[in-house]
């Protein structure tokens, strides 16, 4: 039986975030999408904490620059790793490009929507579905410079 009667099972759902320190809900209620505009600023030189939401139990560190790099610092159990690349954003969706590591070539662009749920962003695979729910904050503060 449901501690939540009015509310289907199914909308909801509960996602821990060791890595931000607090339990957020991500509903899956109406969604506001970005445009690509809204795309481009939002992620102009900023600090995400996400949690990724198809890989369970990872969280990741990423920095989006305005001038299209990207670094990632992913974490799930005892496994971690970085990764680095490109993104931009066309068509309402933000597209990543991972850069190769030794012989591997670049990754092809993987493009997805972003919608906006209270004050956190979704990002979401080519198919629509779910990839990760992000926390921003400006890059360019103390706590948040590189070392």
């Amino acid at each position: 039986v449901s501690p939540f009667p009015a509310v289907p099972r199914l909308a909801m759902a509960l996602v821990l975030v060791a890595e931000i320190g607090a339990a957020e809900t991500v509903h899956s209620a109406p969604q506001d999408f970005l445009t690509t505009e809204q795309i481009r600023s939002s992620f102009a030189d900023v600090l995400d904490k996400a949690v990724v939401l198809d890989a369970p139990g990872t969280t990741a560190l990423n920095r989006w620059y305005a001038d299209g790099r990207f670094a990632s610092e992913w974490r799930n159990g005892d496994r971690q790793g970085r990764l680095t690349g490109c993104w931009y954003a066309r068509d309402s969706k933000r597209c990543v490009i991972v850069d190769g590591t030794g012989d591997d070539a670049p990754s092809v662009p993987r493009c997805g929507a972003i919608s906006r749920q209270g004050d956190m962003l979704i990002s979401h695979n080519p198919d629509g579905s779910r990839h990760g729910a992000h926390r921003l904050e400006p890059l360019n503060t103390p706590a948040t410079r590189p070392r």
